[in-house]
């Protein structure tokens, strides 16, 4: 093999450096021409480079990060405090049931309260009747207070209280009568075909008005067939009017039902009037023929009981 000398200084793909001189070997043959045969090799690798990056995901686009949603803590809800029952109405709804204030207590409650309280200086029997009023005037319970008040009537030593408590044990009796509770001057009855309450009234020895009320009748209505009635059973009234203290008395069978306050003329001649079914000897007309005035209220609830048979007496006292 033989080297030539060579004066250039860029250093070929053949070239050799010995020393500081440049030689090249003239035989050897020019692989200039093989050049691009690497360049197909270098992209191919680099292809293959890329093919296999690619299907490893690392060019993949990274995923957009979610929002880390921390964990709510728990809230703690203390337990609710024991409070009024909860009602429930048709849609199962929770209502709040609102608990009603207590009703005061009635002025006859108050009074025989102040009563029961001040009866210190009466006998022991008389002070245990007048807290057994109290307790009853506040509980509500009619007969029980009735029943008292009929016992302290009786005893003298209650004759200061005598009047008041006459005219409470009137208010209690109406208030019974139309409570519907069973009371000693009234019956059930069933209306029968073809009765009317004119003849109701009749049988039973009491008045229309009576017939009509306690049964809440219109002026002109009849009852039904079968329908329950309650009807005074022959109560034997008696309305005896004091000309000096101005009251009245009304009694059933024997027992005061209640006080009327009433006035009269100097004129009114005392004695017994008996109260018939005449139209100038019924209640209405015997008071005007007489003298005798009494509230409007009064008269409707004396139209109740003064019927034909009943008797109305005036004392002088």
């Amino acid at each position: 093999m033989a080297f030539e000398r060579n004066s250039y200084r860029s250093v070929g793909p053949n070239a050799h450096i010995l020393g500081t001189v440049l030689e090249y070997d003239s035989n050897r043959p020019d692989d200039s021409s093989n050049g691009w045969k690497w360049a197909v090799g270098l992209v191919l690798v680099v292809a293959v480079a890329v093919s296999f990056v690619s299907t490893r995901g690392c060019f993949r686009p990274k995923p957009v990060e979610k929002p880390v949603r921390l964990p709510v803590p728990a809230v703690v809800v203390p337990e609710p405090k024991p409070g009024p029952p909860v009602a429930t109405n048709a849609t199962n709804v929770a209502v709040a049931t609102v608990q009603p204030k207590p009703a005061a207590p009635s002025v006859a409650a108050q009074e025989a309260e102040r009563w029961a309280e001040n009866s210190s200086v009466r006998p022991p029997r008389e002070r245990a009747l007048l807290q057994r009023l109290a307790d009853a005037e506040r509980l509500g319970r009619l007969a029980i207070a009735v029943d008292t008040i009929e016992q302290l009537r009786a005893r003298p030593s209650m004759a200061d209280l005598d009047d008041r408590l006459a005219r409470r044990l009137g208010d209690l009796n109406i208030r019974r009568l139309f409570s519907g509770e069973p009371v000693p001057w009234v019956v059930e009855t069933t209306v029968r075909r073809g009765q009317t309450v004119h003849r109701i009234a009749r049988e039973h020895g009491t008045t229309v008005a009576a017939v009509r009320q306690l049964n809440k009748l219109g002026p002109r209505e009849e009852p039904a067939v079968n329908r329950r009635l309650r009807v005074l059973e022959f109560p034997k009234v008696t309305f005896v009017v004091h000309k000096q203290t101005r009251y009245a008395d009304l009694t059933l069978g024997g027992r005061l039902f209640k006080r009327y306050y009433v006035s009269t003329k100097r004129s009114t001649a005392s004695g017994a009037y008996p109260i018939t079914s005449k139209p100038d000897e019924g209640p209405r007309a015997r008071f005007a023929a007489l003298g005798i005035r009494v509230a409007p209220a009064d008269m409707l609830e004396l139209d109740m009981f003064l019927g034909p048979g009943s008797m109305l007496t005036i004392s002088e006292m």
